[in-house]
């Protein structure tokens, strides 16, 4: 006798089929960030450094630890502000990881199979003595306290959560760049307004 089995056949209406490629469409964009997206998260850490060297500080409150008598006579001697502000004699050190057109200020977007990572920050030669410090190289060479820039305040996360959600909210499916015009017309429609 020959076996009996039930078949079931799905054929998706050319809407589902739509609306499926617009799905495909804006998890392939979550995939490689938009420009928007880019700029919105650059900016978002250049300020949160900023707001570090600002307050003299690391983003989790630690303070960065006094400069040494010996520099501080150093500094005055050199025409540069005694004291204050630490890691800013002539300003270039900072700006390597605040302004995005300064030669040592870095920004790199790496795509992985399943993500990807985005990175900005300054490639100066000091940044790993200045994050993590140094001990002393000599009896005539002293220890440098670590005073890093790179942690991030819960402010910072915020500015780079936000940018994450205003692009996981506005993105708009079958729109890579992030455009985002079609899909804030169509909810300004929803809303009863015109496009």
């Amino acid at each position: 006798m020959p076996r009996q089995n039930l078949k079931i056949t799905f054929t998706p209406s050319p809407q589902m089929i739509q609306e499926g490629r617009k799905l495909a469409d804006m998890l392939r964009s979550l995939l490689r960030p938009s420009k928007h997206l880019q700029t919105r998260l650059g900016d978002a850490v250049r300020d949160g450094i900023s707001l570090n060297f600002e307050r003299q500080r690391a983003g989790d409150g630690q303070l960065w630890v006094r400069l040494a008598p010996g520099t501080v006579a150093e500094r005055v001697r050199l025409g540069y502000p005694g004291e204050r502000p630490i890691l800013q004699r002539r300003g270039e050190y900072r700006r390597g990881f605040t302004d995005p057109r300064h030669h040592n200020h870095l920004v790199r977007l790496r795509l992985r199979p399943a993500g990807w990572d985005f990175e900005v920050g300054s490639d100066d030669i000091r940044v790993s003595t200045h994050e993590g410090g140094r001990g002393p190289l000599s009896k005539f060479k002293a220890a440098i306290p670590a005073r890093p820039v790179l942690i991030l305040s819960r402010q910072a996360e915020r500015w780079i959560e936000e940018g994450f959600e205003e692009y996981l909210t506005l993105i708009e499916p079958g729109d890579p760049d992030g455009n985002l015009t079609g899909l804030l017309n169509a909810r300004k429609q929803q809303r009863g307004g015109s496009p």
